[in-house]
Protein backbone atom coordinates (compact mmCIF):
# COMPACT_ATOMS: atom_id res chain seq x y z
CA UNK A 1 0.00 0.00 0.00
CA UNK A 2 1.30 3.46 -0.93
CA UNK A 3 0.84 6.23 1.58
CA UNK A 4 0.78 9.87 0.54
CA UNK A 5 2.89 12.08 2.77
CA UNK A 6 0.74 14.92 4.09
CA UNK A 7 1.89 18.51 3.79
CA UNK A 8 1.34 20.67 6.84
CA UNK A 9 -0.50 23.96 6.33
CA UNK A 10 2.52 26.31 6.73
CA UNK A 11 4.48 24.28 4.16
CA UNK A 12 1.50 24.31 1.79
CA UNK A 13 1.21 28.10 2.06
CA UNK A 14 4.94 28.52 1.40
CA UNK A 15 4.68 26.24 -1.65
CA UNK A 16 1.66 28.14 -2.95
CA UNK A 17 3.42 31.46 -2.42
CA UNK A 18 6.52 30.24 -4.25
CA UNK A 19 4.38 28.97 -7.13
CA UNK A 20 2.63 32.32 -7.46
CA UNK A 21 5.96 34.16 -7.31
CA UNK A 22 7.09 32.22 -10.37
CA UNK A 23 3.83 32.90 -12.19
CA UNK A 24 4.00 36.58 -11.20
CA UNK A 25 6.94 37.07 -13.53
CA UNK A 26 4.76 36.26 -16.52
CA UNK A 27 2.25 38.98 -15.63
CA UNK A 28 4.98 41.39 -14.48
CA UNK A 29 3.39 42.10 -11.09
CA UNK A 30 5.13 43.21 -7.89
CA UNK A 31 4.64 40.25 -5.54
CA UNK A 32 5.06 42.55 -2.54
CA UNK A 33 1.86 44.40 -3.47
CA UNK A 34 -0.42 41.67 -4.83
CA UNK A 35 -2.32 41.61 -1.52
CA UNK A 36 -3.35 45.22 -2.23
CA UNK A 37 -5.29 44.19 -5.32
CA UNK A 38 -8.99 43.60 -4.70
CA UNK A 39 -10.35 41.51 -7.57
CA UNK A 40 -13.91 41.13 -8.87
CA UNK A 41 -13.68 38.24 -11.35
CA UNK A 42 -17.38 38.34 -12.35
CA UNK A 43 -16.95 41.80 -13.87
CA UNK A 44 -13.22 41.56 -14.59
CA UNK A 45 -12.30 44.47 -12.34
CA UNK A 46 -9.14 45.00 -10.29
CA UNK A 47 -8.77 47.71 -7.65
CA UNK A 48 -5.28 48.45 -6.31
CA UNK A 49 -5.92 49.66 -2.76
CA UNK A 50 -3.73 52.46 -1.37
CA UNK A 51 -3.61 53.23 2.33
CA UNK A 52 -4.83 56.69 3.38
CA UNK A 53 -6.27 57.21 -0.09
CA UNK A 54 -9.86 56.32 0.68
CA UNK A 55 -9.32 52.60 0.15
CA UNK A 56 -11.78 51.46 2.84
CA UNK A 57 -14.56 53.74 1.62
CA UNK A 58 -13.88 52.78 -2.00
CA UNK A 59 -14.20 49.07 -1.16
CA UNK A 60 -17.47 49.80 0.66
CA UNK A 61 -18.83 51.88 -2.22
CA UNK A 62 -17.78 49.26 -4.79
CA UNK A 63 -19.64 46.52 -2.94
CA UNK A 64 -22.80 48.62 -2.69
CA UNK A 65 -22.67 49.88 -6.27
CA UNK A 66 -21.95 46.47 -7.79
CA UNK A 67 -24.84 45.00 -5.78
CA UNK A 68 -27.14 47.93 -6.62
CA UNK A 69 -27.51 49.00 -2.99
CA UNK A 70 -27.85 52.77 -3.30
CA UNK A 71 -28.90 53.38 0.30
CA UNK A 72 -25.38 52.34 1.40
CA UNK A 73 -24.61 49.54 3.83
CA UNK A 74 -25.00 50.52 7.47
CA UNK A 75 -23.65 48.89 10.61
CA UNK A 76 -20.48 48.43 12.59
CA UNK A 77 -17.65 49.87 10.50
CA UNK A 78 -15.21 47.01 11.00
CA UNK A 79 -17.83 44.37 10.21
CA UNK A 80 -19.17 46.01 7.06
CA UNK A 81 -15.65 46.81 5.88
CA UNK A 82 -14.72 43.13 6.26
CA UNK A 83 -17.82 42.18 4.27
CA UNK A 84 -16.88 44.66 1.56
CA UNK A 85 -13.38 43.27 1.24
CA UNK A 86 -14.68 39.72 1.06
CA UNK A 87 -17.16 40.66 -1.66
CA UNK A 88 -14.14 40.49 -3.93
CA UNK A 89 -11.00 38.34 -3.93
CA UNK A 90 -8.66 39.94 -1.40
CA UNK A 91 -5.38 39.24 -3.15
CA UNK A 92 -4.25 38.63 -6.68
CA UNK A 93 -2.48 35.50 -5.44
CA UNK A 94 -5.85 34.01 -4.43
CA UNK A 95 -7.34 34.18 -7.91
CA UNK A 96 -7.82 30.86 -9.72
CA UNK A 97 -5.17 30.14 -12.34
CA UNK A 98 -7.68 30.53 -15.18
CA UNK A 99 -8.32 34.12 -14.06
CA UNK A 100 -4.64 34.87 -13.70
CA UNK A 101 -4.04 33.79 -17.28
CA UNK A 102 -6.76 36.23 -18.32
CA UNK A 103 -5.57 39.06 -16.09
CA UNK A 104 -4.54 41.36 -18.93
CA UNK A 105 -8.17 41.60 -20.01
CA UNK A 106 -9.23 42.95 -16.59
CA UNK A 107 -9.91 46.63 -16.01
CA UNK A 108 -7.26 47.75 -13.55
CA UNK A 109 -7.66 50.96 -11.59
CA UNK A 110 -6.56 52.76 -8.49
CA UNK A 111 -7.39 56.04 -6.79
CA UNK A 112 -4.71 58.50 -5.70
CA UNK A 113 -5.11 61.22 -3.09
CA UNK A 114 -3.56 64.68 -3.08
CA UNK A 115 -0.20 64.04 -1.34
CA UNK A 116 -0.55 67.16 0.80
CA UNK A 117 -3.77 66.00 2.45
CA UNK A 118 -2.70 62.33 2.51
CA UNK A 119 0.52 63.11 4.38
CA UNK A 120 -1.38 65.26 6.88
CA UNK A 121 -4.08 62.61 7.29
CA UNK A 122 -1.49 59.94 8.09
CA UNK A 123 0.03 62.23 10.70
CA UNK A 124 -3.28 63.17 12.32
CA UNK A 125 -4.69 59.63 12.50
CA UNK A 126 -1.64 57.51 13.25
CA UNK A 127 0.81 59.81 15.02
CA UNK A 128 -0.91 62.86 16.50
CA UNK A 129 -3.81 60.68 17.63
CA UNK A 130 -1.43 58.65 19.80
CA UNK A 131 -1.90 55.27 18.14
CA UNK A 132 -0.01 52.34 19.70
CA UNK A 133 3.10 51.44 17.75
CA UNK A 134 3.88 55.01 16.74
CA UNK A 135 5.34 56.22 20.03
CA UNK A 136 8.78 56.60 18.46
CA UNK A 137 7.55 58.84 15.63
CA UNK A 138 8.19 62.58 16.17
CA UNK A 139 4.92 64.47 16.61
CA UNK A 140 3.36 61.64 18.63
CA UNK A 141 0.29 62.94 20.52
CA UNK A 142 0.96 66.46 19.27
CA UNK A 143 -1.75 67.56 16.76
CA UNK A 144 -0.16 70.97 16.23
CA UNK A 145 1.69 72.58 13.33
CA UNK A 146 4.90 72.06 15.31
CA UNK A 147 4.09 68.37 15.70
CA UNK A 148 3.46 68.07 11.96
CA UNK A 149 6.77 69.86 11.22
CA UNK A 150 8.63 67.33 13.37
CA UNK A 151 6.84 64.51 11.58
CA UNK A 152 7.83 65.81 8.13
CA UNK A 153 11.43 66.24 9.32
CA UNK A 154 11.29 62.59 10.37
CA UNK A 155 10.12 61.58 6.89
CA UNK A 156 12.97 63.57 5.34
CA UNK A 157 15.55 61.93 7.58
CA UNK A 158 14.70 58.33 6.70
CA UNK A 159 11.21 57.70 8.06
CA UNK A 160 9.38 57.84 4.73
CA UNK A 161 9.17 54.05 4.50
CA UNK A 162 8.58 53.42 8.20
CA UNK A 163 4.86 52.79 7.67
CA UNK A 164 2.75 52.17 4.57
CA UNK A 165 0.16 54.74 5.60
CA UNK A 166 2.63 57.41 4.48
CA UNK A 167 4.64 55.52 1.88
CA UNK A 168 4.60 57.18 -1.55
CA UNK A 169 1.49 55.97 -3.34
CA UNK A 170 3.49 54.79 -6.35
CA UNK A 171 5.33 52.39 -4.03
CA UNK A 172 2.03 50.67 -3.18
CA UNK A 173 1.15 49.76 -6.76
CA UNK A 174 1.18 46.17 -7.94
CA UNK A 175 2.10 47.28 -11.46
CA UNK A 176 3.87 50.29 -12.97
CA UNK A 177 1.49 53.24 -13.47
CA UNK A 178 1.49 52.81 -17.28
CA UNK A 179 -0.10 49.35 -16.88
CA UNK A 180 -3.23 50.76 -15.21
CA UNK A 181 -6.41 51.25 -17.20
CA UNK A 182 -7.18 54.29 -15.07
CA UNK A 183 -5.74 56.23 -12.13
CA UNK A 184 -8.35 58.48 -10.55
CA UNK A 185 -8.37 61.15 -7.86
CA UNK A 186 -10.06 60.73 -4.51
CA UNK A 187 -11.24 64.34 -4.56
CA UNK A 188 -13.64 63.47 -7.42
CA UNK A 189 -14.69 60.04 -6.20
CA UNK A 190 -18.23 59.95 -7.56
CA UNK A 191 -17.06 60.91 -11.06
CA UNK A 192 -14.19 58.43 -10.89
CA UNK A 193 -16.33 55.50 -9.75
CA UNK A 194 -18.95 56.28 -12.39
CA UNK A 195 -16.23 56.18 -15.04
CA UNK A 196 -14.61 52.98 -13.75
CA UNK A 197 -17.85 51.04 -13.36
CA UNK A 198 -19.14 52.23 -16.72
CA UNK A 199 -16.08 50.61 -18.27
CA UNK A 200 -17.04 47.22 -16.81
CA UNK A 201 -20.70 47.53 -17.77
CA UNK A 202 -22.21 48.95 -14.57
CA UNK A 203 -24.11 52.23 -14.44
CA UNK A 204 -25.63 53.72 -11.32
CA UNK A 205 -28.43 56.31 -11.22
CA UNK A 206 -27.66 60.00 -11.49
CA UNK A 207 -29.43 60.68 -8.18
CA UNK A 208 -26.87 58.55 -6.33
CA UNK A 209 -24.33 60.91 -4.79
CA UNK A 210 -20.92 60.24 -3.27
CA UNK A 211 -19.79 63.28 -1.34
CA UNK A 212 -16.99 61.90 0.82
CA UNK A 213 -16.17 58.84 2.94
CA UNK A 214 -18.71 56.02 2.98
CA UNK A 215 -21.33 56.54 5.74
CA UNK A 216 -20.11 53.40 7.52
CA UNK A 217 -16.59 54.82 7.66
CA UNK A 218 -17.80 58.25 8.78
CA UNK A 219 -19.40 56.60 11.80
CA UNK A 220 -16.41 54.34 12.45
CA UNK A 221 -14.02 54.75 15.36
CA UNK A 222 -10.69 53.16 16.19
CA UNK A 223 -10.12 51.15 19.36
CA UNK A 224 -9.22 54.37 21.16
CA UNK A 225 -12.68 55.78 20.50
CA UNK A 226 -11.38 58.37 18.03
CA UNK A 227 -13.00 58.97 14.65
CA UNK A 228 -11.21 57.49 11.64
CA UNK A 229 -12.13 60.46 9.46
CA UNK A 230 -9.87 63.41 10.31
CA UNK A 231 -10.95 65.91 7.66
CA UNK A 232 -7.33 66.51 6.68
CA UNK A 233 -8.29 67.98 3.29
CA UNK A 234 -9.95 70.93 5.00
CA UNK A 235 -7.03 71.43 7.39
CA UNK A 236 -4.19 71.61 4.86
CA UNK A 237 -4.05 75.41 4.84
CA UNK A 238 -3.76 75.43 8.64
CA UNK A 239 -0.77 73.08 8.73
CA UNK A 240 1.13 74.08 5.60
CA UNK A 241 3.41 77.07 5.09
CA UNK A 242 4.99 77.81 1.71
CA UNK A 243 8.11 76.00 2.86
CA UNK A 244 6.12 72.99 4.08
CA UNK A 245 4.44 72.68 0.67
CA UNK A 246 7.89 72.51 -0.92
CA UNK A 247 9.17 69.91 1.52
CA UNK A 248 6.20 67.57 1.11
CA UNK A 249 6.27 68.01 -2.67
CA UNK A 250 9.90 66.91 -2.71
CA UNK A 251 9.04 63.80 -0.66
CA UNK A 252 6.14 62.77 -2.89
CA UNK A 253 7.01 64.26 -6.28
CA UNK A 254 6.27 61.01 -8.16
CA UNK A 255 2.80 60.87 -6.58
CA UNK A 256 2.11 64.40 -7.81
CA UNK A 257 3.13 63.41 -11.31
CA UNK A 258 1.32 60.05 -11.53
CA UNK A 259 -1.78 61.37 -9.76
CA UNK A 260 -1.86 64.49 -11.96
CA UNK A 261 -1.77 66.88 -9.01
CA UNK A 262 -0.39 70.39 -9.21
CA UNK A 263 2.43 71.52 -7.00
Amino acid sequence: MIYMQSIDMPSFKILKKAKFALFAKTIEVDVNNVHRVLAYPDIKLLYNRIKKSGNSSIALYLKDLIEGNYSWTQGDYHSVKDEALHSGVMSLSKLPVKDLYDINSYYLFTIFRNPYSRCLSAFLEKVADGRAGFEDVPGFQDPSTEGFERFVSYLESGGLYRDKHWWPQVALLAWPPARFSYIGQLEYLEKELRYVLYNVGINFPSHVKITGPHPAEKSGVNKYGSSKVKGATHKVSCFYSDRMYERVFYLYNNDFYVGRYNK
